[in-house]
């Protein structure tokens, strides 16, 4: 039995659920069969996720079963299982839950946070109340993936897993070396290049294939606008502190339009310190008296003058190397909190507006824009600001590509998968952080929860909220990257493998497994195809049977594009077949996301190669990696069926990993 997560949320007493299985989506109610089926099996009260508040409704998590023809289950595990069956597919796992929230109670979910900004070092943040995007039903394309397993590890633990990950592939790849080694063959031919000269061959070789492969990211990045939040603990590491600056230069030299955001916490606290003066904090936010304003007036010159010191300094071998000009202002307005509570938060402020023209203007002429933690008011007053807030409200009033976080490591890790996520889409972020804010407030009244389940960092925290605010605000993609690794940004913005934890937009939006009430639509998005003799005619009764291996892309209850994913279980080996688009909706990347949904979904089962058979269609899919094949690559069940006289054309793609799918969606501007 495959399991699928489904939310639901409870209104009035009156409960409902809803979900998608692997094969189509179905209903949360059971016939008196299934019932029946499950009787006797590993039923217990425990089956559902304790109800979660979520502004005065209930929502609870339960893993739905359903048939599946591919021959995938776990025997012994009742379908409301607490503990749903181990993902085999992908090391890295990138996916999205089913969610499913009403759209009643208000237009907005509040979240807080145990987070601090550059006014605060502990507690909880005043709450932010984050849009709420209309109900919508999100399928995974992952098995067995559900946000209420996300946790997060420490840059210790993240980089063990990562680590174990990697050695087990090296392991792997020197099997196969070691097999083709055993292998008989002919001795080379002495080559004059040998000695000392193939070792310079080997080097050169090796820097040929890195470049080439970095070549799509610099071509992708380039005239990209990235906002990136340079945290005052950076500064305290002097050496890695100017190889990252050095790094950020060399990025903005690559043709990506910069905008850097200086945090100065650490700062500050020096600062009063030294002044004897006792900082204090309310809600989690420090308190801006006049005379804590002046430390922390200082203290942002300081982080602002180090940064543009570090972006004028040339490295040692490049002493021709033209710096980038650096400006810096009051590029965004800020507003005071003013009094909540009955507590007076003094200059302590949040920004108002971010003069995205004059941003713009300097970046269009090359420079680099840095900014601080302080923002102007229209009335010459000075406020203290959240730099991460900055950056956020920056990234989206801009409307950049990326909005970059550098952290002390911490990683989001799937505990049923026991994987670290390099990739976490936006909605499972932001059920993760309302999932984590609930588990919050019951710390609060059970200690022992605090100690079972302990809250993530705040400043980690922090920038998971900040990167979820951007997201919905139109920012691409979001990237919490480790400091600590020199070449850090480096390595996560041009090579496939990365090191730090990206959210990305939901590209998967409107795609789920077919139902049964999909059929008509199905039809009649094929018939033309099937007229002009591109496709295969199939009969109602036929489509029906064969359902549970669609998926559909929905528009306003309307299917615009389907497919069919047909594994072949002894082999390892999918089929993807009937990849169809509306007319009227090709262009708009909706077939690339499709085929991405697949590969993920493929990989999630273990599959390791999908193909193709097409009379017309498959210069697109060549242009997506896939390569041309003979009848004799395909399993035997199909070879035996293949239609010869028809004389379709085939296609392979061998699927390798989760962050491979990351990087053609990028490439491909999703």
């Amino acid at each position: 039995m495959g399991r699928t997560p489904v939310v639901g949320v409870r209104r009035g007493g009156v409960g409902f659920v809803g979900g998608c299985s692997s094969g189509a989506q179905r209903s949360g109610t059971r016939s008196r069969r299934e019932e029946q089926r499950h009787s006797s099996g590993n039923r217990r009260s425990a089956s559902c996720y304790p109800y979660i508040p979520v502004r005065g409704r209930r929502a609870w998590f339960r893993w739905q079963a359903s048939a599946r023809e591919d021959g995938e289950g776990q025997p012994g595990l009742d379908a409301h299982s607490t503990r749903p069956p181990l993902n085999m597919g992908s090391e890295v796992t990138n996916a999205m839950p089913v969610i499913m929230l009403d759209k009643g109670g208000g237009d907005t979910l509040t979240t807080s946070s145990a987070a601090v900004g550059e006014n605060g070092n502990s507690a909880l943040l005043l709450s932010t109340d984050l849009p709420r995007e209309e109900a919508m039903m999100y399928e995974s394309p992952i098995l067995n993936f559900s946000s209420a397993h996300l946790s997060w590890v420490t840059a210790e633990e993240a980089d063990a897993k990562y680590l174990s990950v990697r050695r087990r592939h090296a392991q792997q790849q020197q099997m196969k070396q070691d097999a083709v080694a055993a292998a008989p063959a002919a001795a080379p031919a002495a080559s004059p290049s040998a000695g000392n000269g193939s070792v310079y061959l080997r080097a050169a070789s090796t820097f040929v294939d890195f470049f080439r492969n970095c070549s799509p990211y610099i071509h992708y990045h380039r005239g990209k606008t990235f906002v990136i939040h340079v945290p005052g603990q950076l500064l305290l590491h002097r050496p890695m502190f100017d190889a990252f600056m050095q790094d950020v230069a060399l990025v903005k030299n690559l043709g990506v339009r910069v905008v850097l955001v200086g945090g100065s916490r650490p700062q500050i606290d020096r600062n009063l310190r030294r002044s004897s003066i006792q900082p204090v904090f309310a809600g989690g936010l420090r308190i801006s008296t006049p005379q804590v304003m002046e430390a922390v007036l200082q203290a942002s010159g300081h982080v602002r003058f180090e940064m543009e010191s570090a972006l004028q300094r040339r490295p040692s071998n490049s002493v021709s190397l033209r710096t980038p000009n650096v400006v810096s202002g009051n590029f965004f307005t800020a507003q005071p909190i003013g009094v909540v509570d009955g507590v007076d938060f003094g200059y302590t402020g949040r920004v108002r507006k971010v003069d995205v023209h004059k941003i713009g203007r300097r970046l269009d002429e090359g420079d680099i824009v840095v900014l601080s933690n302080i923002g102007f008011a229209p009335s010459g007053a000075l406020f203290n600001c959240q730099s991460e807030e900055v950056a956020s409200s920056c990234a989206a009033q801009l409307k950049a590509d990326k909005l970059i976080f550098m952290t002390e490591g911490e990683m989001l890790v799937d505990l049923q998968s026991d994987t670290v996520m390099h990739n976490v889409p936006l909605a499972a972020a932001t059920e993760f952080l309302r999932l984590q804010k609930a588990r919050n407030e019951r710390a609060l009244h059970d200690p022992q929860a605090a100690v079972q389940s302990p809250p993530p960092p705040p400043l980690f925290y922090m920038y998971l909220m900040e990167s979820v605010k951007a997201l919905k605000a139109n920012v691409i993609r979001a990237h919490l990257i480790n400091m600590h690794f020199s070449g850090a940004i480096l390595t996560e913005l041009f090579t496939r493998d990365g090191l730090g934890l990206m959210i990305s937009r939901d590209i998967y939006e409107g795609i789920r497994s077919a139902k049964i009430s999909d059929v008509s639509g199905v039809l009649e998005l094929i018939q033309p195809l099937v007229d002009e003799g591109v496709l295969v005619a199939r009969s109602r009764e036929t489509l029906e049977s064969e359902i549970d291996h669609f998926v559909v892309v929905v528009r306003d209850g309307m299917v615009t594009a389907c497919a069919a994913l047909v594994p072949y279980d002894d082999d390892r080996v999918a089929e993807i077949g009937c990849f169809v688009v509306s007319p009227q909706y090709r262009g708009r990347g909706k077939g690339d996301a499709m085929l991405g949904f697949l590969e993920r979904r493929s990989l999630s089962r273990g599959i390791q190669r999908l193909f193709i058979l097409s009379v017309r269609a498959f210069h697109w899919f060549l242009e997506r990696g896939f390569r041309e094949g003979t009848v004799d690559d395909l399993p035997a069940t199909k070879r035996a069926h293949y239609n010869y006289s028809r004389n379709s054309k085939i296609y392979i793609k061998d699927l390798t990993s989760q962050r491979a799918v990351d990087e053609e969606e990028l490439l491909r501007g999703l």
